[in-house]
């Protein structure tokens, strides 16, 4: 069980790291103190309601931050996948590495791209 929790906190620090957010930044918006959060970062799993959160702020799943794996959902964005053929899969690799508030600006941007379209019904 160490080593699941030791991983836990690598994933932990790699997401905060290519969110780039502050650890007092997401100790706040999970509602903890800095210090349980250092707790998680060195491997001490949290409860299930702030692992859930820390999934939700990070847009992975529970499944992720535990294992390392995605679990797919049938039906759900979470089983989609990018064919490593199309032309979009690099673009979206790299749109992933990026901080979460430029992925929100892009979604917003491509949001009204789409929007646009459909009303020109292309």
């Amino acid at each position: 069980m160490a080593d699941i929790n030791k991983e836990f906190g690598r994933r932990l620090r790699e997401l905060i790291k290519r969110e780039g957010i502050k650890q007092k930044t997401l100790a706040e918006f999970v509602g903890i103190t800095p210090s349980a959060l250092t707790f998680h970062l060195k491997g001490q799993v949290p409860s299930s309601d702030l692992l859930l959160k820390y999934a939700r702020r990070f847009g992975v799943t529970v499944d992720y931050l535990l294992t390392g794996k995605d679990s797919a959902i049938e039906g759900g964005t979470e089983s989609l996948r990018v064919p490593q053929a199309s032309p979009l899969y690099y673009t979206i690799s790299d749109i992933l590495e990026m901080p979460r508030h430029r992925q929100e600006m892009l979604r917003e941007i491509f949001r009204v791209i789409i929007d646009a379209d459909k009303k020109a019904g292309v």
